[in-house]
């Protein structure tokens, strides 16, 4: 499995603490792509199946709205609005950039992002070890956790 597919899945497993009226009700989940269908699907479709592992079915149990900015960061505002106006119980961003954008737009959503460049740095998390806040991810360039791992 690569790495990208286990940061998906690892993603999916930090939101069964969520699930936890699992199965009573239907819930909203809204992910923002980084790139475009063609080579983001397979990373969505991890996030899918460890959903469906924890019990939130699409369609029955869970909503979920995708965006694809087609690689354009320049669109990720807009798709973020769009996404937010549906009100979401949880938010999956790609990236932490993304991530510090929706936070500041709905700081009452809970966020997941995928890869991490500088959540210390954007104020995404209060530290590492204890992130604090509704958002949480993976710190993906740093060099004392990356040895760790």
């Amino acid at each position: 499995m690569s790495e990208r597919r286990r940061l998906m899945a690892v993603a999916a497993v930090l939101l069964i603490p969520w699930s936890g009226t699992r199965g009573q009700t239907v819930k909203g989940v809204a992910f923002l792509g980084y790139s475009n269908p063609a080579t983001g699907s397979r990373y969505l479709d991890v996030l899918r199946d460890g959903l469906r592992a924890a019990g939130w079915i699409e369609g029955q149990t869970l909503v979920l709205d995708v965006r694809w900015p087609e690689g354009i960061q320049s669109r990720w505002r807009q798709l973020i609005q769009e996404l937010l106006a549906l009100k979401p119980d949880l938010f999956v961003t790609t990236i932490d950039d993304q991530a510090v954008l929706v936070a500041s737009a709905s700081p009452l959503t809970p966020v997941v992002f995928v890869y991490g460049n500088g959540p210390l740095e954007t104020g995404l998390v209060a530290s590492l070890a204890r992130p604090g806040g509704n958002v949480t991810g993976f710190n993906t360039m740093e060099v004392e956790l990356t040895t760790k791992q």
